[in-house]
């Protein structure tokens, strides 16, 4: 309850193979969200659940095979995706549907 107003989080350059899908609930101010540079190889689709003020994500540097048709579903304010450096062999053609702040 006490980071309803946590703006910035970087959890770059770890060495995090996974994430709670609840791990960001009730992050609702979060706009920035560093994920680059660990040893992810796959996102919960509801992990970004209720981040709609989310402006930024970085989860480049990973090692992400795939990316569920949903995981960026409620990302509306999302400006700037980074997914460079990753094991992507196939991304759903829905993937980005809704992303209409992407610049």
């Amino acid at each position: 309850d006490g980071l309803t107003a946590l703006q910035d989080l970087s959890m770059y350059d770890n060495q995090l193979t996974s994430l709670d899908p609840a791990l960001f609930d009730g992050l609702v101010a979060l706009q920035d969200l560093a994920l680059g540079f660990n040893q992810l190889t796959s996102v919960n689709a509801a992990l970004f659940d209720g981040l709609t003020a989310l402006q930024g994500l970085g989860l480049a540097s990973n090692q992400l095979t795939t990316l569920d048709r949903a995981l960026f579903g409620g990302l509306t304010s999302l400006q700037y995706l980074s997914l460079y450096t990753n094991q992507l062999t196939s991304l759903h053609a829905a993937a980005f549907d809704g992303l209409t702040a992407l610049q």
